[in-house]
């Protein structure tokens, strides 16, 4: 029986992935399962190390368990013949059925190449997509080099991510990281724009671990988490006895003494708090609930997913509190204008979540992998963090994870598009009713304030119900 082709890999997928430095490893392991291949390498060769008897290609980038003495001979043969045609504009040669290689002219003395291989199941009938990808690699590791070198002139040392933190491989990231860096011993304020899920929280961090206060503490505040009536006492303090029991207790300020307080969803302060924090920032100072000044050292962070300048102009939020805390506005790309970075997060949490659960997950497969890479991502990383832990929990223990684990919302994500009446072009009733079952809860939610015992009678079912169904549509409020 004939084995059914895999679906096409998507160039404009290669191209978007490999358009920043770092990226080759991770698009290379979506090559050699595309493939269906068993390991693979980029490598780089000149005259001098072709013909060395015992010598053997520079190898940049590697994945996948073999015998290397097994794969060292043919490629070697592969780089000899490279070399001889390395005028032409590229090379692809299939060796024999279990290699497939392809060669691009890098520089005057030298040729990258990129080889893949494997067992019985390998197949490479498709080498002109290999050939797409060998020349982009030679771009992505040309500009790999020179960042390199650059980094090497500089006299700084590089700035170390926390082992916790997906560093991502986007253009769009390494804009934010490089804006971090330039601020990380500043001491102004910084207000974080983007929308809810895409890590704000987490950018806040980095600039408190990269700056000359990281050996402070880094306390973080949900403004619109804590009740209004309580705000005030919690962010600034309460002095014993301003009330019968009532002990001294400090406030965020002074917990965050040395070091960095990050506020969190600032655009929902009432206005009378708004002034008081104004004051703090500018005085250096809070006054606790009870009278009491106390001297505090702390950088603001603040954050939030509003246009704060629109509630400036409705008096919503206070002018002056806004210029003060955008000493600096950074801007938190949203998930779907990174997508170069989905497969380095869906690999570190797919692997986080396993060891939690005490799992083996052996990985996830190309075609989910595109269901994720097709989908527009509205909730952002906080989204694909709950469809990865839930994916996880469902996937058979040593098993991939497949499409059809995948949320209804993905499987009508990927097989539908808007037709000339507005309305989708697919006919699969699975998708179709999802879709309509997702809306329905989502307009209850916000017709009820996000009240889930109020949604649930509205839609004629039991809380328990609408949770069940909310976790499998990944719905979250």
């Amino acid at each position: 029986m004939k084995r059914a082709r895999q679906p096409a890999l998507n160039e404009g997928i290669l191209k978007q992935m490999l358009s920043s430095e770092g990226a080759e490893l991770q698009v290379l392991r979506l090559m050699i399962e595309y493939l269906q291949a068993r390991g693979g390498l980029i490598a780089l060769a000149g005259k001098s190390e072709l013909f060395a008897p015992v010598g053997a290609p520079t190898i940049l980038f590697m994945f996948g368990e073999f015998e290397k003495s097994a794969v060292v001979d043919p490629i070697r043969e592969f780089y000899k013949t490279a070399w001889r045609r390395r005028e032409e504009m590229a090379t692809v040669i299939e060796l024999e059925s279990r290699f497939a290689c392809c060669a691009v002219p890098y520089s005057r003395d030298q040729v990258l190449g990129v080889s893949l291989w494997g067992g019985a199941r390998a197949r490479f009938d498709d080498l002109s997509l290999l050939l797409v990808f060998s020349r982009l690699v030679q771009r992505s590791v040309s500009r790999h080099y020179a960042v390199k070198r650059c980094r090497e002139t500089q006299t700084m040392a590089p700035k170390k991510f926390p082992e916790t933190y997906v560093e991502g491989c986007s253009i769009a990231m390494k804009s934010v990281h490089n804006t971090i860096a330039a601020l990380s011993d500043d001491t102004s304020p910084v207000l974080l724009l983007g929308e809810t899920g895409v890590g704000k929280e987490h950018i806040a961090q980095l600039l408190h671990s990269w700056s000359s206060r990281s050996e402070g503490p880094f306390i973080a505040v949900n403004c619109a988490a804590i009740p209004a009536e309580l705000l005030e006492a919690e962010m600034f303090g309460i002095d014993k006895g301003v009330a019968s029991g009532v002990t001294e207790r400090p406030g965020y300020f002074q917990l965050a003494d040395g070091g960095t307080l990050f506020l969190d969803e600032v655009a929902d302060l009432l206005l009378p708090l708004q002034a008081k924090l104004l004051r703090a920032l500018q005085t250096r100072e809070v006054r606790r609930v009870g009278g009491t000044l106390v001297k505090v050292d702390v950088r603001v962070v603040a954050a939030t997913n509003a246009d704060l300048k629109s509630r400036v102009d409705s008096l919503g939020f206070r002018g002056d509190l806004y210029y003060r805390l955008a000493g600096f506005e950074l801007c938190v790309p949203p998930l779907r204008e990174r997508k170069e970075d989905l497969l380095l997060l869906v690999e570190h949490f797919v692997r986080l979540f396993a060891q939690a659960a005490g799992k083996s997950i052996k990985g996830i497969t190309f075609q989910a992998l595109e269901r994720l890479v097709e989908y527009s991502w509205p909730g952002n990383v906080r989204e694909l963090l709950h469809e990865l832990n839930r994916l996880v929990c469902i996937c058979p223990n040593g098993e991939s994870i497949s499409p059809a684990l995948l949320s209804p919302r993905f499987l009508y994500s990927a097989n539908s598009s808007p037709g000339r009446d507005g309305h989708p072009t697919t006919f699969r009733l699975e998708a179709q009713l999802a879709e309509v079952e997702r809306r329905a809860i989502i307009e209850a939610l916000n017709a009820t304030g996000s009240n889930h015992s109020q949604a649930a009678r509205l839609l004629g079912v039991s809380r328990n119900g609408l949770s069940i169904k909310m976790a499998r549509l990944g719905i979250t409020d």
